[in-house]
């Protein structure tokens, strides 16, 4: 009497081979050719999806070669698949829900519109893996390896990713709200209207990542990185960006409204159009009356110049003249964070119900026309 693994509907063991077992073969998504065949205690009637979860749990335990294994749609809650080898399987559409997967090597695998969520993907390798509309909520991914993933629409709401690296990945359109990040290694991923709101992103590297029109309201970044992202667009009202590093970021026409920005290091970024009001730029300089005077400034003969920062003592673009009327404050913040940067920090600060920074990047007759509605404005209040 041979031995062979034993599956019934809710344990796996080793036993005797019964003849009134039924045999359930694994077989090669590619090739078709079987990988495992399990004898498993079921009823006729039960599921597909059932009876192939019970032979992907035998497959596990045995040590069996799964990769490249077809597993779609498997039923596979709270299974126990840690340090499984599921490199390249097809798992479409499968329930993974609260499973422990921890360790599991399940890169380049196809879980497009799997049920995760709740899972337990600890130091899981997902490396390219295809994880595009799937249910990830509340899933424990912490220190996972996600490099290029395709996320792209997954539900990852509440889910834990401290210290995951997800750079490269395809995030565009995912829901990530209350996620925790902090930690984690974003740079380079695409989380274009992506939602991001009320996550955790502390100490993470975003740096070259692509939040353009991404939701990241209420998000706690300090002291994130995002040296170079891209956040044009973006929903940043309420966020906390303290001490975070955006030089050379694209924030234009982003929504800072209400945003922390202590000590945040903004040097050399694009904030051009961008939405500051409310929000905290309390080391800028003020200068009372700013639109008016920077307007009397650049309404002399040859005082405007918007090709450069400052052509010379008496010439400026519209940033430049606000940055010479805020005195050695608002050089020194030059010197600290670049030109764009300063300038709309003094207009902010300067004028906190200026809901928008201005273009600094337009002709002069688009600035002088602006910097005139806004004087006449000011005069009026």
């Amino acid at each position: 009497m041979r031995m062979s693994w034993i599956g019934d509907c809710n344990r796996v063991y080793r036993s005797h081979y019964r003849s009134d077992d039924m045999k359930f073969e694994i077989k090669n998504r590619w090739t078709s050719k079987v990988q495992f065949t399990a004898e498993i205690d079921c009823d006729e009637s039960t599921s597909i999806s059932v009876k192939l979860g019970m032979a992907i749990k035998l497959a596990v335990k045995s040590g069996a070669d799964l990769i490249g294994a077809d597993l779609s749609h498997a039923y596979l809650i709270g299974a126990d698949l840690i340090d499984a080898n599921l490199i390249g399987a097809n798992l479409i559409g499968a329930n993974i829900s609260g499973a422990y997967l921890s360790g599991a090597d399940i890169s380049h695998a196809n879980l497009s519109g799997a049920n995760i969520s709740h899972a337990y993907l600890i130091d899981a390798n997902l490396i390219g893996a295809n994880i595009s509309g799937a249910n990830i909520i509340g899933a424990d991914l912490s220190h996972a390896y996600l490099i290029g993933a395709d996320l792209i629409d997954a539900n990852l709401i509440g889910a834990n990713l401290i210290g995951a690296n997800i750079s490269g990945a395809y995030l565009s359109g995912a829901d990530i709200s209350h996620a925790n990040l902090s930690g984690a290694n974003i740079s380079r991923a695409n989380l274009s209207g992506a939602n991001i709101s009320r996550a955790n992103l502390s100490g993470a590297d975003i740096s070259h990542a692509n939040l353009s029109g991404a939701n990241i309201s209420h998000a706690y970044l300090i002291g994130a990185d995002l040296i170079g992202a891209n956040i044009s667009g973006a929903n940043l009202s309420g966020a906390d960006i303290s001490h975070a590093n955006i030089s050379g970021a694209n924030i234009s026409r982003a929504n800072l409204i209400g945003a922390n920005l202590i000590g945040a290091n903004i040097s050399g970024a694009n904030i051009s159009g961008a939405y500051l009001s409310h929000a905290d730029l309390s080391h800028a300089p003020i200068i009372e009356n700013i639109h008016q005077n920077v307007f009397a400034a650049a309404s002399q003969d040859g005082a405007l110049d918007m090709s450069d920062w400052h052509t010379c003592e008496t010439t400026h673009c519209r940033a430049g003249w606000a940055i010479t009327l805020a005195g050695y404050a608002g050089k020194a913040l030059e010197d600290k964070i670049g030109p764009a940067a300063a300038a709309a920090a003094i207009y902010i600060a300067s004028d906190p119900k200026l809901e928008r920074i201005p273009d600094f990047h337009c002709s002069n007759e688009t600035a002088m026309a602006d910097m005139k509605r806004l004087a006449e404005l000011e005069a009026r209040a």
